[in-house]
């Protein structure tokens, strides 16, 4: 168990809305793109958030993993709890009264756990033989899904496979998936132009993929780099361009009514999302919110980290920041209405 580290941090914050910084810019696109047939369905679960690669929650706790272990904290403030001690957990997804977790490195185990940490199992899976390293994992409903890099492949990319946990049984068997599902259960796939002899800066094409057939649809190109783009329960957003002509784009889910929301590369990376906004990094590094319909922007410059994270968790009205190292800063939230930072504390 930690011992009590770090009382109640508040920073008083300025948020800055309609920042002159940020000269907004909309104009319609003349992107030609074709709506898919495919039908995207209603939001599945509220509550699931496949950009929150390091929480979950119940409503009553946020749980979250970090170089110690996994944690939860009170939506409503407390202390937080350490609901187990084990290294190198990477990500962990909640189903019922369980969490499902997976551990870094090159190991295919999925692990699971009581709520309260006890009965942990290590679930056997037909993925054993595999040499990958599983990146990600999340739950939608009754299915678990996971993203791993293939260690004898690596040219092949990010690969998907699905699992059904309807009864939390013992030993899962894995599909291929086409990705990781939406909060509307749709699959979409960023495909590096095979033009370009360097996957690391060749643009890539947006698709909406179908999970019947897997054909794709074309919904945007020219996007520069990853995580470039984000798909909110109503929008798909993209950075399009590069350098001094890079822009943040808008369109609906199915490719259709192209809008370049703000031109003149102010926005480096979105990486989360609520109802409203779109959250990510100005070029300067500072953490921003993007308004979803408007294109009002409030920026957030005393985020604590000073370095630039490739993703933020967000649940309910708190930003969370986790330790990727044993000893770095302290895990922390803040409030994405007044700007407070609280850093946890621990029983």
């Amino acid at each position: 168990m930690r011992k009590p580290c770090v009382t109640l941090l508040v920073i008083s914050l300025l948020i800055l809305s309609g920042c002159s910084f940020f000269d907004q810019h909309v104009e319609l696109s003349p992107i030609d793109v074709k709506k898919p047939g495919s039908i995207i369905g209603d939001v599945l679960d509220p509550k699931y958030n496949p950009y929150n690669y390091t929480t979950e929650s119940d409503e009553e706790y946020v749980f979250y993993s970090d170089a110690k272990g996994i944690h939860k904290w009170p939506i409503k403030g407390g202390k937080t709890l350490l609901v187990l001690s084990e290294e190198k957990v990477r990500g962990i997804a909640l189903h019922g009264a369980y969490i499902y977790y997976i551990k870094l490195g090159l190991e295919t185990t999925v692990y699971r756990i009581d709520k309260d940490g006890t009965n942990k199992i290590p679930l056997k899976t037909n993925l054993e033989d595999q040499r990958m390293f599983i990146e990600f994992i999340f739950c939608l409903q009754d299915t678990l899904y996971i993203c791993s890099n293939l260690v004898d492949d690596p040219k092949k990319g990010l690969v998907y496979f699905l699992s059904h946990i309807a009864f939390d049984q013992d030993e899962l068997e894995f599909f291929d998936a086409p990705g990781i599902p939406t909060s509307r259960g749709a699959y979409y796939s960023a495909i590096a132009e095979p033009s370009s002899p360097d996957a690391e800066t060749a643009p890539y094409t947006l698709y909406l993929i179908s999970a019947d057939d897997n054909n794709r649809e074309l919904i945007a190109g020219e996007i520069w780099g990853e995580p470039k783009y984000l798909i909110t329960d109503n929008y798909v957003f993209y950075i399009r361009g590069m350098s001094e002509h890079s822009a943040l784009w808008r369109c609906d889910l199915y490719g259709q009514n192209h809008v370049e929301m703000i031109g003149g590369n102010k926005i480096y990376l979105i990486l989360n999302y609520d109802d409203d906004w779109i959250y990510g990094y100005a070029q300067q590094g500072i953490v921003c919110r993007i308004n979803q319909e408007t294109g009002e922007v409030e920026e957030y410059p005393n985020w604590p980290f000073r370095s630039i994270h490739p993703y933020f968790n967000l649940v309910g009205e708190y930003l969370y920041g986790f330790d990727s190292e044993p000893v770095s800063l302290n895990d922390f939230r803040m409030n994405i209405g007044t700007g407070k930072v609280e850093c946890a504390t621990y029983h």
